[in-house]
């Protein structure tokens, strides 16, 4: 049976063909609550965009922006050439859209419950390389919510109380939000169970309603609650007879991400003081950022938010030792609302790997209650992309540098070199098996370049160039252009930088070559037979009809052929190539003659001359000699077409030199190929089957 499965899975590799999606190194987000998952995820250094309302962690303040929550930029958000969006749904759904149909990647972040949060977190640590930090997160947070719930559960239902929650001036939410699951949670009952999602009351809905409770979450500033107080008929409710008016963190509740769990925990203690003795931690992810080799230090914060206690809190951790954690304090007493800043000192290995790795949690642990936190390590690269400069077809492209940067108006068929200069930055420390390697990603299946540089001792520096040609049969549109390098140091850690480049492939509307134009012979005497052959190639954005003439008066050659050539990537489609075959007259006086070939199209033409020189005919040639197919083959090899390609690009040299029609050849043989291809599948097919049924026999 272990064969049989063996054998079912290797059959399957063999037949299907994964869909590997690449980690995204580029990231815009046009959600706050994005943003706070994308950095607790520890992708702060991949964000290149947020919003002007991304102001947590303090990081993301220092973020380019990409305009507001219900309007950002679509020209902004395309000039940072994202590799993803992070958007939400809803009123952002057409934005998301419009970026769609630009070709940018988008996820639309969808949440109505705090479950719902745990999922999209997970599912964003998926999507950017960062499940296992994912995991991390959600597992405290998860661990937090339990605590709560463990709490409220036993809580009789007549006794829970009615909760209604405004973001604005009567806007308050109903079922399916993630504010309702807040409430639910944290031991209470939403005033308007009946309403779906977020939506616009009024104060006579509010005073029928008669909630226990009021929570208030503005945005930009704290409400007087007796401001509240002082609405017509509001003293009649229960939240206003008993001053149970509290203002709460708008950012936490209206945010989906991982500080959801904070307005949990306080609104729990609101709707029941004494119910736990919880506290909070500030930031709830901590990146150190240093050398190899280095003393690194942070510092947060722990507030006391239980009701008339103290806390006895201790912090402890299963971080590896070679991270050297030391903690200004390990255990410590928080009076009611007292709040303790902590600092915590680490090394960062002389082996640590060169990027963003989560090295592990931090845990405070209480009497009933427990926090936690990420710890992150992002180490400094000693290997720099030092410059970068681009060329195309010889021309410096000027917006293009160790930065990054666009390469606009690329046509197929063009020549881009990059001139990269690395360098060593450690004074002493020698990098050694360095490589750069550069991928145009989605040409040809991915244009692969590499190249192996010297060994850098300290602060040295070293400059090669990589040179693609690019095809000409190539799509239009954005292509992605990586360069990254690599080396390892003396502990065999490797070091590395990247550039990420943007190629724009521009056609022209009109632009037809004649890209290859050979003739068979450039001298003839006895002989008279001649072959000419062509190569067109449309590189245009349009579908043209096309008109070839091949012409010399003198030699009474006046051959025209029609055919229509289509634009795009497909070789067949935009490619006319043939071998015409002429005989010149034997009464033909000796001379050079130029051989006119023009292609025309539109208002527009190609022309090229090639020129057939004739002899004097000084021996007499046998007649009706029948030459065999390898002895015509011997003498087309030992007597090559004369090439002349025509057009402005590098192009493959043509083989040696006996052409033919292609379309000629698949009519004449394509019986013969279609048997050869069934006969092909039929064995296949035949193999498979008695392999199968050997293995079930077996087993």
């Amino acid at each position: 049976m272990n064969e049989k499965i063996m054998c079912v899975a290797i059959l399957c590799i063999l037949i299907t063909t994964p869909n590997v999606l690449a980690v995204p190194e580029r990231i815009v987000s046009i959600a706050p609550s994005n943003t706070e998952i994308l950095f607790a995820l520890g992708l702060g250094d991949k964000i290149v965009g947020v919003t002007d309302y991304c102001d947590y962690p303090e990081e993301a303040k220092s973020k380019p922006k990409v305009g507001g929550f219900y309007n950002p930029s679509i020209e902004t958000i395309v000039s940072l050439e994202p590799d993803i969006v992070f958007a939400t749904t809803g009123i952002q759904t057409e934005t998301a859209e419009n970026l769609r149909d630009l070709n940018i990647t988008v996820y639309q972040v969808n949440i109505n419950s705090i479950e719902d949060i745990l999922i999209e977190i997970q599912n964003i640590g998926d999507i950017t390389g960062k499940t296992n930090e994912a995991e991390a997160l959600v597992s405290g947070l998860r661990n937090r919510i339990n605590v709560v719930e463990e709490k409220t559960k036993a809580l009789p239902e007549n006794e829970k109380p009615k909760v209604y929650i405004e973001i604005w001036t009567y806007w308050t939410s109903g079922k399916n939000t993630f504010a309702y699951d807040l409430i639910e949670k944290a031991g209470g009952k939403n005033a308007f169970d009946i309403n779906q999602g977020w939506f616009l009351t009024n104060a006579e809905n509010v005073i029928n309603a008669n909630p226990d409770v009021i929570l208030l979450a503005y945005t930009g500033w704290v409400v007087d609650p007796e401001e509240i107080k002082s609405r017509e008929g509001f003293e009649f409710i229960n939240a206003v007879k008993n001053d149970k008016i509290f203002n709460i963190n708008p950012d936490t509740i209206a945010r989906e991400g991982p500080r959801i769990v904070d307005s949990l925990e306080e609104i729990a203690l609101i709707l029941y003081p004494g119910l736990m003795n919880s506290f909070s931690v500030n930031p709830t992810t901590i990146t150190l950022v240093g050398d190899l080799g280095s003393n690194v230090s942070a510092s947060f914060t722990v507030t006391n938010r239980a009701i008339n206690n103290s806390q006895d809190i201790e912090i402890n951790t299963d971080i590896d030792q070679k991270y050297k954690l030391v903690f200004s304090e390990t255990s410590f007493s928080l009076g009611e609302g007292e709040t303790k800043s902590i600092t915590l000192n680490a090394f960062i290995p002389e082996y640590q790997d060169i990027k963003t790795s989560l090295i592990g949690t931090v845990k405070l642990i209480g009497r009933e209650y427990n926090n936690s936190f990420l710890l992150y390590i992002k180490t400094n690269s000693k290997l720099e992309i030092k410059s970068l400069k681009a060329y195309v077809n010889g021309e410096k492209e000027s917006k293009v540098d160790e930065n990054g940067g666009k390469i606009k108006d690329i046509a197929p068929g063009s020549q881009l070199k990059l001139k990269i200069e690395v360098a060593n930055l450690d004074l002493e420390m020698k990098l050694d098996d360095i490589e750069i390697e550069a991928v145009i990603e989605d040409i040809d299946d991915d244009l692969e370049k590499s190249i192996d540089l010297n060994d850098l001792d300290g602060k040295e520096d070293d400059t090669v160039s990589l040179t693609f040609d690019i095809p000409l049969y190539v799509a239009e549109g954005k292509y992605d252009l990586d360069i990254i390098v690599r080396g390892d140091d003396e502990n065999n850690v490797e070091h590395s930088d990247n550039v990420q480049l943007i190629l724009e492939i521009e056609k022209e509307k009109q632009n037809i070559i004649l890209n290859k134009l050979a003739i068979n012979h450039e001298s003839i005497g006895c002989d008279r037979d001649i072959e000419i052959y062509t190569e067109i190639i449309n590189l245009g954005s349009d579908d043209w009809n096309i008109k070839l003439l091949i012409q010399n008066s003198d030699l009474q050659l006046d051959k025209e052929e029609n055919f229509e050539l289509q634009s795009g990537d497909d070789k067949e489609d935009t490619t006319y190539s043939r071998t015409f075959l002429f005989k010149i007259n034997n009464d033909i006086a000796e001379g050079l003659y130029p051989v006119n070939v023009k292609v025309l199209y539109g208002d527009k033409s190609e022309e090229e001359v090639i020129n057939l020189e004739i002899k004097k005919c000084e021996q007499e040639v046998e007649q009706n000699t029948i030459i065999s197919a390898a002895q015509e083959q011997n003498i087309q090899q030992a007597t090559p077409l004369n090439i002349k390609t025509t057009a402005k690009v590098v192009t493959q040299p043509v083989q040696k030199s006996y052409f033919i029609d292609k379309e000629s050849f698949l009519d004449k043989n394509k019986h013969a190929i279609f048997i050869a291809i069934a006969g092909f599948n039929v064995f296949l097919i035949i193999t498979l089957a008695l392999l199968i049924k050997f293995l079930f026999k077996k087993t």
